[in-house]
């Protein structure tokens, strides 16, 4: 889910277990049997943020390889522009693999995701159609 408020990006910070690397990333994961893409990243950013937000955009898909714990997934991904539904986070109960979240001012922090172009084309795509 890409959130934008105020020209900042809701962003984690999350910590690889294997390798230990710190990187800036964007809320999201998997999608469960029940739910649709958009419910996912609903979903997902209430877990690892703690915010709620609601869904203002269709989807925005990419495709990308992601090194995590050791193994490279092919990755596909459906994004979504979100705005805050509430502007209090509930509290995160446990992400054991992300170490931050924090809005990150746009564009200044954009160097932040060069670690992965699929964050940045996604970024630079619901930043320049605001």
């Amino acid at each position: 889910m890409v959130c934008i408020n105020d020209q900042k990006i809701l962003s984690i910070k999350q910590r690889d277990p294997k390798s230990g690397v710190e990187f800036w990333s964007l809320p999201g994961g998997g999608i469960e049997p029940t739910e649709t893409a958009r419910e996912a990243a609903v979903r997902e950013t209430r877990e690892e943020t703690g915010y709620l937000v609601v869904s203002k955009s269709e989807s925005f898909t990419n495709e990308y390889e992601f090194l995590w714990n050791g193994q490279t997934y092919n990755c596909r991904t459906h994004w979504f522009k979100g705005s805050l539904a509430a502007q209090k986070p509930a509290k995160v109960i446990s992400e054991a693999d992300i170490v931050a979240c924090q809005w990150l001012s746009w564009p200044n922090c954009r160097n932040d995701f060069n670690h992965n172009v699929a964050l940045i084309e996604v970024l630079d795509f619901f930043t320049s159609h605001q």
